[in-house]
């Protein structure tokens, strides 16, 4: 596995696709801005009805010729007015995504997602082996805190001081977590082994072995889900807003409206 770099991406420099990334979103803000300045104009009934909306997907006009307006045929007038309308609408989102195609297309990124080793499987058999690869989420030279954490480490197995049978929960643990059991789970199950040596050529794929190795050996912790660990209505504005960071969304802005409801949660206890 090379370090410094991302598995299956050639050695691609962690903070040289960050500053990409970063360099395409502002691409991608100066693009929406300028998109929505644009207009674009649509008519129906051979001009009977005119629509003119904007890049943003606001009407800012419409026009009717006062020759079509029947007041015994009203529903002909409804049909003209939308059928300017749905066609108005369906070019602003057809130039939107021509013109994102044409910043992104030449960037030499594919599709990427965030997931766990639990997906691998069902990638290999939906995309094949060969077409994917993954790599460690990236993070800066620079960076403050823990950038190796791994995340979701919030699953585990307690046996309660008022159990009744301590000692029977304690067996049935010592049974579950047995190197011969542990060694059954990635063929019978989605679950990863936590006992060392249970994952093998014999019940994982190249790819799972090289990713429990990157985490034995380059891990330096654990730390819960984002919504596990926090409030669910911290996290629901903040997971919704770190897509439409992407699309050109001020970070500044998201934190303020993440400081307010954190506030509210805070107030409400």
């Amino acid at each position: 596995m090379a370090r410094g770099g991302f598995p299956g991406m050639g050695g691609m420099n962690m903070n040289n696709l960050v500053k990409q990334a970063q360099k395409m979103q502002k691409q991608m803000a100066a693009m929406q801005e300028e998109l929505n300045e644009k207009t674009l104009e649509m008519t129906s009934g051979g001009g009977a009805v005119k629509v003119v909306i904007s890049g943003k997907k606001e009407i800012k006009e419409l026009k009717i010729n006062p020759d079509v307006v029947d007041p015994d045929d009203v529903e002909m007038l409804e049909d003209l007015i939308l059928s300017a309308v749905n066609e108005a609408i369906r070019q602003a989102d057809e130039m939107y995504n021509n013109a994102m195609g044409k910043l992104t297309g030449g960037m030499g990124m594919g599709g990427m997602f965030y997931t766990g080793l639990y997906n691998f499987d069902p990638m290999d058999e939906k995309m094949g082996s060969e077409n994917w690869d993954w790599f460690p989420f990236p993070s800066l030279e620079d960076a403050v805190g823990r950038t190796n954490t791994v995340v979701g480490a919030s699953d585990l197995f307690i046996v309660s001081s008022q159990s009744e049978h301590p000692e029977v929960a304690v067996d049935f643990l010592k049974f579950l977590t047995s190197k011969e059991n542990q060694t059954r789970l990635p063929a019978e199950t989605w679950l990863t082994p936590v006992v060392e040596g249970s994952s093998t050529q014999d019940n994982s794929s190249a790819k799972e072995l090289d990713f429990i190795e990157y985490v034995a050996n380059e891990s330096n912790g654990f730390s819960e889900y984002l919504d596990t660990a926090t409030d669910a209505r911290v996290c629901d504005v903040l997971l919704e807003n770190s897509q439409l960071l992407y699309d050109g969304k001020a970070p500044e802005e998201i934190m303020k409206e993440v400081q307010q409801i954190a506030k509210t949660v805070r107030e409400e206890g």
